[in-house]
């Protein structure tokens, strides 16, 4: 079977409960509640067509789904996204990539504020855990490898060990 088939919902489900729980279990690590915002269908939005239209509109209800069942709170950025363009005909991404660009995340930024605003319970665990020290070994694995982290810092002590100039 092609993994990357966008019609496999059985497969996508999977993908996505997978994914979204193991999420789940590094925020409840480091204490905080995650959330899941969900990109709109830029092409539907940009063609002026019905998500229907689109394969890949099947994806959002189905996240929003497993967010549920796994209690993760879910953002679709689909209508805000539609409203925004509908507004001012100003495309999301960057000209030579898919990636949002300055105004994209911008706009999503604010949405997920106002989602945030709307449910304060959502980082009344977070808030809970302010202050409050890592697990000596969790704090050494997000250490590890990190560049100017003291794990890999190099101090006044150390000196170069390179000949280069």
């Amino acid at each position: 079977m092609d993994a990357r088939k966008i019609t496999d919902h059985a497969s996508n489900r999977r993908a996505a409960r997978y994914v979204l729980s193991q999420m789940q279990g590094l925020a409840a690590e480091d204490g905080f509640k995650p959330v899941l915002a969900m990109d709109g269908v830029r092409d539907a939005i940009y063609a002026g067509k019905p998500l229907e239209s689109y394969e890949v509109a099947k994806l959002n209800p189905l996240a929003a789904e497993v967010a549920a069942e796994l209690q993760i709170p879910f953002l679709d950025l689909h209508a805000p996204f539609a409203a925004h363009y509908a507004r001012n005909q100003q495309r999301f991404e960057f000209a030579y990539d898919w990636h949002w660009n300055a105004l994209a995340n911008q706009l999503v930024g604010a949405e997920i504020a106002r989602f945030l605003l709307r449910d304060p319970g959502i980082c009344a665990a977070s808030r809970a855990r302010v202050g409050r020290r890592l697990p000596a070994a969790r704090l050494a694995r997000l250490r590890k490898g990190r560049p100017g982290s003291p794990a890999t810092a190099r101090g006044p002590s150390s000196p170069r060990r390179d000949k280069s100039p």
